[in-house]
């Protein structure tokens, strides 16, 4: 058998494998715009032992000999190779399975957060991480920054796959001899001729000879889709702001004005809102015009632009492959190759936007988390109440004030400056659910005690106290409580303030109790009504005051007794009276003074008695008139003394 002349072959490959030793059948392959493209190749030589795991994983490159002494490479990794039988020649087949660098990302995933980035910046990030650089970025368009991203238990391929999607960036890869390059687009601007192989002939079906390259079959077709795509969302910092965004190309065909409305858009800026749904629409009307090609143009590739000509009018034009299926046979003694292709193609004006295919990380239930915040603080919020949060598949996050974004508490009323507000506190467990099940837009929804966060009392011992406990911050050595206990025959309401209380009411406050009521003032008591102020004891009321009473009163005093008065004074007893004092005696009044007894008045003293005056001192009693004493009987007047007694009467 004569030896195989690898050089002088129209299909050849290179591997890792003894360039002299493994030669190329043939090739089928897919690749397509924003899809990994897979080339399958039939690889046979006389070494029928290949150390599989030597070639998994390595790169491959098959070279395509074209008209003109022009190459295309093919370039790959090794996902599969598998053995496929001997045959009468007594070579052995095996397949390569080629895929791009890019594949391998769907080995790998991961949970992460990423914040205050824009996709771009979260694309670089993770190819970096994963040790790849063969990708360029052709993009026309701004992004915005996402402040929360979350990749969640999906592949690194899917990650990046759906935020491209999301955002209407494509990819296609460029072969060279060794390596191949993933090209990151947005704009029709990205897509370059192949080689300079600005057009492409339509030959007909007698145009599949080597020698010229060409299309042998041509089927475009058009397709009604929506003329229009609305989106719309919500801003809870700015509820009011209307952010419906639509765009609109109506084509010129009946029925073309259909609508498609989709919410939420996942933005809160309304330009944002308007490139959204320009993106939307794109993706929708990128295939209202596209064709069907057949042939054996070796220059349609994914991603490339090619002029067709030596067509009838007016389906001549420019146009972008998008997809193609590749079918390549050499034959194994003559050197010659037979090359076909089918491909499907858009109109080169249209913008590609890739079909939103990635999967969506749906959050089917909540998750709890960890409050989080600033070293040293208890409480980090901001003015809505928002804190942020470490998940517990968070293995990046440090527990600090960068785990999360803010996000909303709910609360178990809210209003416009009235409702509830409760704000958790660093190193609490916390309920996050999730809006429309998006990692992106967390909320908390409640909190959980757990074994380093344990309830306010022992259980199940004090099952039956219903509490709201606080605790003092910083420090936590204090607290405030409302408390209810419903032990049967204990039931008790307890509020505790750790240092002020403030009651407020605006109208009336009624209080009822049923038995006793103790009040315990360790300061001072100050009390003030505006108005009067009534109270009954049916009962006895008994007062100590260990100190002083001062009382002072604006207007009069009228105090009624129905039974009797005792006061017992300790020291002396001062009354001053700036008007009349008048004292009123039902019965006998007695004084008893154990010293002197001393009665002074500015003008006059009078004592007016209906029967008898008597002074009776144990010693002596004086009478003294600065200029002359008077003393007058109506009837009598009698002067006794130890010798006599004196009458002086009618």
């Amino acid at each position: 058998m004569p030896p195989l002349a690898k050089t002088k072959r129209h299909l050849a490959i290179k591997t890792v494998l003894d360039a002299d030793a493994v030669f190329a059948r043939k090739l089928t392959g897919d690749e397509g715009m924003s899809r990994l493209f897979e080339y399958r190749i039939d690889i046979y030589g006389e070494e029928p032992d290949i150390t599989y795991s030597d070639v998994l994983g390595t790169n491959a490159t098959v070279r395509l000999a074209l008209p003109d002494d022009e190459v295309r490479y093919l370039n790959g990794f090794v996902r599969e190779i598998r053995f496929t039988g001997v045959d009468d020649h007594q070579w052995t087949h095996h397949e390569l399975v080629l895929v791009p660098w890019f594949w391998f990302l769907t080995r790998t995933a991961d949970c992460r957060i990423f914040q205050n980035q824009d996709t771009q910046q979260i694309i670089d990030d993770v190819l970096k991480e994963q040790g790849f650089s063969d990708y360029t970025f052709q993009l026309t368009e701004t992004y915005q920054k996402r402040d929360y991203c979350v990749q969640y238990r999906e592949t690194d391929f899917n990650f990046i796959s759906r935020l491209m999607e999301d955002e209407g960036m494509f990819y296609f890869f460029r072969h060279e001899d060794g390596r191949h390059e993933m090209v990151i687009g947005d704009s029709a601007s990205c897509h370059e001729p192949w080689l300079e192989h600005e057009e492409i002939p339509y030959t007909g079906a007698g145009g599949v000879a080597v020698v010229r390259d060409g299309i042998t079959s041509w089927n475009p077709s058009e397709e009604l889709l929506p003329g229009a795509y609305t989106l719309n969302d919500f801003d809870f910092e700015a509820p009011a702001k209307n952010l419906r965004a639509k765009a609109n190309q109506p084509r010129e065909h009946a029925a073309s004005v259909f609508e498609v409305y989709d919410y939420p858009g996942r933005y809160v800026d309304s330009g944002e809102g308007e490139r959204r749904a320009k993106v939307r629409l794109q993706e929708k009307q990128c295939h209202y015009f596209s064709a069907q090609a057949k042939g054996n143009s070796r220059a349609l590739a994914a991603g490339y632009k090619f002029t067709l000509t030596d067509y009838a009018a007016p389906h001549e034009g420019s146009f972008v492959t998008t997809d193609t299926c590749l079918a390549i046979s050499a034959e194994e003694l003559d050197g010659h190759s037979m090359f076909s292709v089918e491909a499907r193609v858009i109109d080169a004006e249209a913008v590609f936007r890739p079909p939103r295919r990635a999967r969506q990380p749906f959050m089917h239930g909540p998750q709890t988390a960890i409050v989080t915040g600033p070293a040293g603080e208890e409480i980090h919020t901001d003015k809505y109440g928002r804190v942020k949060v470490q998940f517990h598949w968070d293995r990046e996050g440090q527990g600090d004030e960068n785990t999360s974004c803010w996000i909303r508490v709910s609360q178990n009323w809210a209003g416009k400056r009235w409702g509830a507000m409760f704000i958790p506190r660093i190193g609490t467990e916390v309920i996050v659910d999730f809006l429309e099940g998006d990692p992106d837009q967390p909320i908390i929804t409640g909190r959980v005690y757990n074994a380093a966060t344990m309830p306010p009392y022992g259980l199940p011992g004090e099952k039956t106290k219903s509490t709201i406990k606080t605790s003092s911050s910083k420090g936590g050595q204090g607290f405030n409580e409302l408390r209810f206990e419903d032990k049967k025959g204990e039931e008790q309401v307890f509020i505790h303030a750790e240092k002020d209380e403030d009651v407020r009411v605006k109208n009336d406050s009624r209080e009822w109790i049923g038995k006793d009521r103790h009040l315990i003032v360790e300061g001072e008591q100050r009390e003030k009504v505006t108005k009067d102020k009534h109270s009954q004891v049916k009962g006895d009321r008994l007062g100590k005051i260990e100190g002083d009473e001062s009382r002072t009163l604006v207007g009069s005093q009228f105090v009624k007794v129905g039974d009797n008065v005792h006061r017992s004074i300790g020291g002396d007893l001062v009354e001053k009276t700036d008007g009349t004092r008048e004292v009123t005696v039902g019965g006998a009044e007695n004084r008893k003074v154990a010293q002197t007894l001393s009665i002074e008045a500015g003008l006059d003293t009078i004592h007016k008695t209906a029967m008898k005056h008597v002074v009776d001192s144990g010693m002596e009693v004086h009478i003294k008139g600065g200029m002359k004493v008077v003393i007058e009987a109506g009837l009598q007047l009698s002067l006794k003394g130890p010798g006599g007694f004196v009458d002086i009467g009618p």
